[in-house]
């Protein structure tokens, strides 16, 4: 088909014979006659432009190479045509730069050669300045919507009608539709341009329309349909010079992960300006993957499920693009008694890898099933498995329990009205422990253990208890008032030890009261050493008073020893009457001053 501008009278055509100089300025009207503008980025269509456009500063740039034949051809009255533009081959320069939802492109056309009546050689055409802002990302959603403006100057130098004389300028809505791989792009917009007048054709301002169909045969290349036509403002429907409608079929394919070549063929359908015979188009770029990820969390939008949210990346659904909600789980590592093992090292298999605890700890997790081991000192080995419910459960709590391989023993300490008592428990001779406020517990090896419990101003209470593995035994000792007690510097009794009467021999009721003080040298081994003294009244001579004293001190050290006590520890010595603690000389004196007293004179740590 033969694109023409028809209909032009006898009298142009006179003048065209009669003045080559207003021939040439008839022949060449300054105009652009290019119907096809290249796109700046679109993917699958090679005239139409989609709605889709790189993330924020993504570069890219294309080479456009395109010949047509016979755009712009004057017909006469007798049918004779004279190509105003019989071949044009143009190449054009496109860059392009992603801005956040806008992209700002560039496009400089270079006549490679024209022909035609007064149209020799090549030159610049028009450099525009194309922009396009997304409203419906295609990135998120099938259907898509974009604006476009472009703004051409009238940069062109040629003779060629490749160039406009003023600043041209173009506004299209944008509206796509994917279908699986299949890529559908709709144009309307509206073209404003100085106007030049062609005889029965006003070249002015248009309503623009594109359609194209893209379909994806493998990724990153396939094959293209487009359809573009316009209609001028103002101008009979029946005049076809006024309404170019084109036809172009392409193919489009990666030759690189970066590179991605066009190319096309097209013809005019109607008679219209700048509807050709025959448009061959190529194109070579510079596109790398230009999938848009908003939220830089390395998956694209069009997969992310929360493109505004980054994924957090902790092993659990990491591929969906959305933070997971995570639940809070606190750990407790205990024995059967219910206390925490102390020494406990936990290790919780999680998402990302194991993390190492102690018996006490807390944890974000993700719903799902998981496992743990735990290990700690005179404890089994440990393992338990647990499941996360949904984060809106709330809080989880997860008790693990571990074995023990000992036995807890357990004491209470009361008086005789049932009252708690400060007490010190030893057990099988070990290091004392301090049983505060009564109450106390301790870990002891499975078998038969001799305990010992004392209080100062008590009598010590001993006893047996056969403890098993991960027992709780539970000891009630009741402990009687002492008939005598460690002081500062001392042991006090109260009770007096009783002789017979001038005589150093004990008598039978101060037993227990002697028994409690061998008690307590054996129990309080850090006493290294008592001296016990012997005092008499002031009845009777000195001498003889001296003599009875010394022999009631090694009596009372006699007795000791045979009760256990190592002789090395104890110092008997008699004073007489020496130091009364009452100076009367009446009965009551006399009582008081006869008396035994255990002072202790050397005391050490134990080790």
């Amino acid at each position: 088909m033969r694109t023409r501008m028809a209909g032009i009278g006898a009298a142009l055509a006179g003048v065209v014979a009669g003045g080559p100089a207003l021939a040439q300025d008839v022949l060449s009207p300054e105009l652009n006659a290019q119907h096809y503008r290249p796109p700046v980025d679109s993917r699958a269509t090679l005239w139409t432009d989609d709605a889709g456009q790189g993330p924020l500063g993504y570069l890219q740039a294309r080479a456009y190479l395109h010949y047509v034949n016979d755009p712009l051809v004057y017909e006469y009255p007798d049918g004779a045509q004279v190509p105003l533009l019989a071949d044009l081959l143009m190449a054009d320069f496109v860059g392009a730069v992603g801005l956040g939802p806008l992209r700002l492109g560039t496009v400089v056309p270079v006549a490679l050669m024209t022909s035609g009546e007064g149209a020799r050689g090549g030159g610049l055409g028009d450099v525009a300045l194309d922009l396009k802002g997304t409203i419906l990302d295609p990135d998120e959603r099938d259907f898509a919507l974009a604006l476009s403006w472009r703004n051409s100057f009238p940069t062109a130098n040629t003779t060629a009608s490749i160039g406009s004389p003023g600043v041209a300028w173009e506004l299209s809505a944008i509206a796509t539709q994917r279908f699986g791989r299949s890529l559908l792009a709709v144009n309307i917009g509206h073209m404003s341009r100085p106007e030049t007048t062609l005889e029965n054709v006003a070249w002015q301002d248009q309503l623009l329309y594109r359609a194209g169909l893209g379909h994806e045969l493998r990724v990153g290349g396939g094959l293209s349909v487009d359809v573009a036509g316009a209609r001028t403002y103002g101008t009979a429907l029946d005049n076809p010079a006024a309404s170019p409608l084109e036809f172009l079929a392409g193919v489009w394919g990666p030759v690189s992960d970066d590179i991605v070549v066009r190319g096309g063929l097209g013809t005019g359908l109607t008679r219209g300006i700048g509807s050709p015979d025959l448009r061959m188009v190529m194109s070579v770029g510079y596109e790398p993957p230009q999938e848009r990820d908003r939220d830089l969390d390395g998956i694209v939008n069009r997969e992310d499920e929360c493109p505004d949210d980054p994924e957090d990346y902790d092993g659990y659904h990491d591929v969906d693009g959305c933070p997971d909600p995570s639940t809070t789980v606190h750990f407790t590592v205990q024995s059967p008694w219910g206390g925490l093992v102390i020494l406990a090292e936990t290790v919780v298999q999680t998402e990302t890898g194991a993390v190492t605890h102690g018996p006490q700890f807390s944890i974000d997790m993700h719903p799902g099933d998981y496992s743990l081991v735990a290990d700690a000192p005179r404890y089994a080995h440990t393992e338990a498995s647990f499941q996360v419910q949904q984060p809106d459960a709330g809080d989880q709590s997860v008790l693990v329990e571990m074995d023990p391989m000992f036995g807890l023993l357990s004491v209470r300490v009361t008086d005789t009205s049932g009252a708690p008592i400060d007490a010190i428990l030893v057990v099988d001779d070990e290091s004392p422990r301090a049983l505060v406020g009564g109450s106390g517990q301790t870990e002891v090896d499975p078998g038969t253990h001799l305990l010992l419990v004392r209080a100062n101003g008590y009598k010590s209470d001993r006893q047996e208890a056969r403890v098993a593995r991960a027992e709780r035994k539970h000891i009630d000792v009741v402990l009687q008032d002492a008939r005598a007690r460690v002081a500062t510097g001392k042991i006090e009794i109260f009770e007096k030890v009783y002789f017979d009467t001038n005589r150093a021999t004990i008598r039978t009721e101060s037993f227990a009261l002697l028994d409690e003080v061998a008690e307590i040298m054996r129990d309080n081994r850090d006493i290294q050493q008592v001296r016990i003294e012997g005092h008499t009244d002031q009845r009777a001579s000195d001498a003889y008073n001296q003599r009875l004293s010394e022999r009631r001190a090694a009596s009372v050290r006699q007795y000791l020893m045979d009760q256990g006590i190592s002789p090395s520890r104890l110092h008997p010595q008699g004073y007489g009457e020496q130091n009364p603690v009452d100076e009367r000389n009446v009965r009551e004196a006399w009582d008081r001053n006869r008396r035994v007293e255990f002072v202790i004179t050397e005391r050490s740590p134990v080790e």
